[in-house]
């Protein structure tokens, strides 16, 4: 009888241990999941295909525009680019990493854009992350294209959008980098078209 009653502890014993497990490994989980999520809502952005449709030939192009109109405070003394006159403001674009994803039916980039304050309190406002093109039809191979990395001024005190070009993955830039009051809920933005040459099943 005593041996019965202690195998019956002992079972017990291991379902309270597991069930503790499983906890752990859902909170981990639940955690890891809030993680993602906070880098997601951290960094807003969109992408808008130029070939809505998914109607594309067997040689082509994945073509679109990257919105990122909001971009976090990153770090410095506040989230304030204080541009005026005679001063000027540092900004950085890349997309880089260009690679195929989801068993060819996705390209991924990772997308970054930082704006710098020189002074007087070194302002750094950043977005980072990887994003995924869906594509409808697999994607063999990528042709030769080159990553961006783009470093670039702008002077005195404008609160408009800059045009630039390029000879890259986004050929196009448009950046915007400041205005009025804190500039990480929607003053700095940038917008970037994007060409990746690839070849289709």
């Amino acid at each position: 009888m005593k041996r019965l009653i202690i195998i019956k502890a002992m079972a017990l014993l291991s379902v309270l241990l597991l069930i503790g497990s499983c906890s752990k490994d859902i909170q981990e989980n639940n955690d890891q999941v809030s993680n993602n999520q906070q880098k997601i809502e951290s960094s807003s952005y969109k992408f808008t295909p130029a070939d809505p449709k998914g109607q594309l030939k067997t040689s082509g192009a994945i073509m679109g525009l990257l919105e990122i109109n909001q971009v976090p405070w990153f770090s410095g003394g506040d989230a304030d680019i204080y541009s005026r006159p005679g001063r000027y403001t540092k900004f950085y674009v890349e997309a880089s990493n260009i690679r195929i994803v989801n068993d060819g039916f996705g390209v991924m980039l990772h997308i970054v854009y930082r704006v710098n304050e020189p002074v007087p309190n070194y302002t750094c406002l950043k977005s980072e992350f990887d994003f995924i093109i869906p594509v409808t039809q697999r994607v063999l191979a990528i042709s030769p294209v080159s990553s961006l990395y783009f470093n670039g001024n702008i002077y005195d005190q404008y609160w408009g959008w800059t045009y630039f070009t390029t000879t890259t993955v986004a050929p196009e830039l448009w950046v915007k980098v400041d205005g009025r009051g804190n500039d990480n809920t929607g003053n700095a933005q940038l917008e970037m078209t994007i060409y990746i040459p690839v070849t289709f099943e």
